[in-house]
């Protein structure tokens, strides 16, 4: 499974994108992955790549720790899926995916009533 377009309708429908509480980091992380499959360019971005692209003001390590609180975020929301991918040397990379929005659903309240 890699980033690639499925029946989904992020920019359109009852439901959209931009009527989800989201964080100015999650928001802009969603839309990077979304214009990713439209040009059907690198399929398994890195964390390090997308905090670079996203917060291209950031230093490196800042821009990537962004990256993975934003994706956690999306995550949550159920607005992408992750699969880690085990390489030969031992490290993963993620293939994204963009799910359908009637999968979209509010984060499970944590103990604390925070997400």
């Amino acid at each position: 499974m890699s980033l690639h377009q499925k029946d989904y309708h992020a920019l359109s429908g009852c439901w959209s994108i931009n009527d989800i509480p989201l964080s100015p980091e999650a928001f802009r992380v969603y839309f990077h992955l979304f214009c990713l499959i439209e040009r059907e360019q690198k399929t398994q971005p890195s964390y390090r790549e997308i905090g670079l692209h996203c917060f291209p003001s950031m230093e490196e390590d800042s821009a990537r720790n962004k990256a993975i609180r934003a994706t956690k975020e999306l995550i949550d929301w159920n607005l992408i899926k992750v699969e880690k991918i085990k390489t030969d040397r031992g490290f993963h990379s993620n293939n994204y995916e963009l799910t359908n929005n009637s999968e979209w659903q509010m984060p499970c309240v944590k103990s604390g009533g925070t997400v």
